[in-house]
């Protein structure tokens, strides 16, 4: 059954949760955000096309942390043949390969979009975690069973289905989004998921932790895996 014909976007619940991120962040915020996300996925696919794969982990991994850990788990000639099956129009098929390893699998699929963004839409856990039904998406839509599928090839396709169709629906709201680019759709899935994950920490925490958070900013800038500005 199609994402589209069995659930709706959540309008007014998507509304507000970009407009408190506006709010809270500043008007300008998510364009600098978009502007962010295009350098760097210019960066990535840079390195991709010199077959640099230690300039892909840099440009693509923001967190110094992250990077160790991932370069703890990728063995080198590992990571160069990713790279070049990426680039060479494979990544697709790495994306979907079945990996015990939690972070491998969201580095891969977060650079197989990053290659095509128009071609392979994002999915990683902030986005879309089917096994605790959470992620953005499930904030979006009405009926967030409707993203999960058979396998993971299945769930892909309704992921990149119902960003598609969310991204037409804001567009048409004039919320701040172009659905002719998947990036800028991904931004807007970050406000959204910042914002939700602000509120709940907030409530669920003590005042004096609360103040050690990032502000939404931060959580979205970690969502879209960009370094802190400012």
């Amino acid at each position: 059954m199609s994402v589209v014909s069995s659930q709706l976007c959540d309008l007014e619940s998507v509304r507000a949760f970009l407009e408190a991120f506006d709010e809270q962040a500043g008007s300008a915020t998510r364009a600098r955000l978009l502007e962010r996300a295009h350098e760097r996925r210019a960066r990535v696919r840079r390195a991709l096309e010199l077959g640099d794969a230690d300039l892909v982990l840099e440009t693509q991994v923001a967190s110094r942390r992250r990077r160790r850990t991932l370069a703890g788990l990728l063995a080198r000639d590992e990571l160069e043949a990713l790279c070049r099956d990426v680039a060479a129009g494979m990544g697709e098929a790495r994306a979907l390969e079945d990996d015990p390893r939690r972070e491998v699998v969201e580095f891969v699929r977060e650079l197989v979009h990053l290659w095509d963004p128009a071609k392979v839409a994002l999915w990683t856990s902030w986005v879309w975690a089917p096994d605790d039904e959470t992620g953005a998406l499930a904030l979006m839509v009405e009926d967030p069973a409707a993203l999960l599928g058979a396998d993971d090839a299945e769930v892909a396709a309704r992921v990149g289905e119902a960003s598609r169709y969310l991204a037409a629906v804001l567009e048409a709201a004039g919320l701040g989004v172009d659905a002719a680019d998947p990036l800028s759709f991904d931004v807007a899935a970050a406000a959204v998921w910042a914002t939700y994950a602000v509120t709940v920490v907030r409530l669920r925490m003590t005042k004096e932790f609360t103040q050690l958070l990032p502000p939404a900013a931060g959580f979205a800038e970690r969502a879209l895996g960009l370094a802190r500005e400012g």
